[in-house]
């Protein structure tokens, strides 16, 4: 598979004392930390100051970038420049100016983790969950969690029946993969969810999500291949709530 797009200029970027404000229609941020990965997706980890949803908590928000001139021009949200540990950030609203960071480039120890290393859309998946008297599986277009969900309260996962309202409107898009070991679940029209993972051997992954958001959270393990070119299939396993659950997710490159 070839390079994602802006391999070159994926980096990780973490503000230290002084942090970078921004707003966009939702509310205002502080940002802790820029990722910039090696397939065109800047991913910012951010504290909530003031919004809708709870003051203080951290969240994850996904925008494409370009770089051009040692400018990287973020869409949606303004423009970044590096040099050394000094970090121009101008948001297109927000609190702007030079900010010191440590700047960590990213890079690839392996074929297979630079294949990997890429955002992936998501054309299918197939949902499985046993346990608790339930043994039920059924391959969904796309990964709308709504109807994931809905299709699951109804054959006998009780666990889900009093959280439908919390998946409404809550449509996967892609999943990212970054040569930082960044695993990014990205959904349309809401915010991101941002965690870990790592490869062992030539197939086998394990993951690691944080426990404050209602749809993917925990640790588990899991596999991937590679079928064609910018083709990926990714299985997902966890235990939650007594039940074991496996998502096979159908991807392709988005670049």
């Amino acid at each position: 598979m070839k390079d994602g797009t802006t391999k070159a200029a994926a980096k990780v970027v973490k503000f230290s004392s002084n942090l970078p404000k921004f707003e966009d229609q939702k509310g205002t941020y502080e940002i802790r930390k820029m990722e910039f990965t090696e397939d065109g997706k800047c991913v910012i980890e951010a504290k909530v100051l003031s919004t809708k949803a709870n003051v203080g908590d951290i969240i994850n928000k996904v925008y494409s970038f370009s770089e051009s001139g040692g400018t990287i021009n973020v869409s949606g949200f303004g423009t970044v420049s590096v040099s050394g540990s000094s970090v121009n950030v101008n948001p297109s609203a927000g609190e702007g100016g030079t900010f010191e960071a440590t700047v960590t480039p990213t890079s690839t120890s392996s074929t297979t983790a630079n294949n990997f290393a890429r955002t992936w859309r998501v054309n299918s998946v197939v949902v499985g969950v046993s346990g608790k008297d339930v043994s039920i599986m059924k391959s969904f277009s796309g990964c709308n969690l709504e109807e994931i969900g809905k299709y699951a309260a109804e054959n006998g996962v009780s666990a889900l029946k009093n959280r439908l309202d919390e998946l409404k409107g809550y449509n996967v898009d892609n999943v990212i993969f970054t040569g930082a070991n960044s695993f990014v679940i990205s959904f349309t029209g809401a915010d991101a969810i941002a965690g870990t993972f790592s490869i062992s051997g030539s197939n086998k992954l394990g993951y690691n999500l944080p426990a404050n958001n209602p749809f993917f959270h925990g640790s588990g393990s899991g596999e991937f291949e590679f079928p064609a070119d910018k083709k990926a299939t990714v299985v997902l396993n966890a235990t939650v709530e007594g039940y074991s659950g496996s998502l096979e997710l159908s991807l392709s490159a988005a670049n």
